[in-house]
């Protein structure tokens, strides 16, 4: 096991002791180390790897080469849920700012398991997110959606969602 997959294991771990007990997350020693981690190295951590994970697809996108898909799944149905929210942030500056958010969610039929009779649950999806400009995130979904052949869009009648996907824009 190389020392990421080791770091996500414990970062798991903590994550979920955390969570049944929100009161430890000021400061926690890890019995397994002695380190001690607190909330704000979490923080950084998952700053640190979004970021690389970010500057990664953006690259990735940049040269145009999109997801690559195995045998059959390029001509299954796809389903794909867009949407967008307006939010608070806070800027540089510790000015809040309102912030637009996109969201985008990708799966199969395939992915859908029964729950009981009148209901499923999916069990595989791929997300995109941005936050940011609609176009940018745009070009992010297009690098999952490219090269799938059978596209259904469920999305509520924002203009910016349907022209880039419907042959209008």
């Amino acid at each position: 096991m190389d020392f990421k997959e080791r770091a996500n294991q414990l970062l798991d771990r903590h994550l979920a002791e955390w969570e049944s007990d929100p009161s430890r997350l000021d400061s926690e020693t890890s019995h397994e180390s002695g380190a001690q981690v607190n909330a704000k190295q979490i923080e950084r951590v998952c700053h640190h790897y979004g970021q690389a994970l970010e500057d990664e697809n953006q690259q990735m996108i940049t040269q145009q080469v999109y997801k690559e898909y195995e045998g059959e799944q390029v001509n299954q149905r796809h389903y794909v849920s867009v949407d967008g929210a307006m939010y608070l942030t806070r800027e540089e500056s510790w000015r809040e700012r309102l912030s637009r958010g996109k969201l985008g969610r990708i799966y199969r039929q395939d992915d859908r398991a029964a729950v009981s009779k009148d209901r499923a649950m999916l069990t595989d999806s791929t997300y995109v997110s941005h936050l940011g400009h609609h176009q940018d995130f745009i070009t992010k979904m297009n690098y999952e959606l490219e090269n799938l052949n059978q596209l259904v869009f469920i999305a509520d009648g924002a203009r910016w969602i349907w022209p880039p996907w419907n042959g209008n824009g």
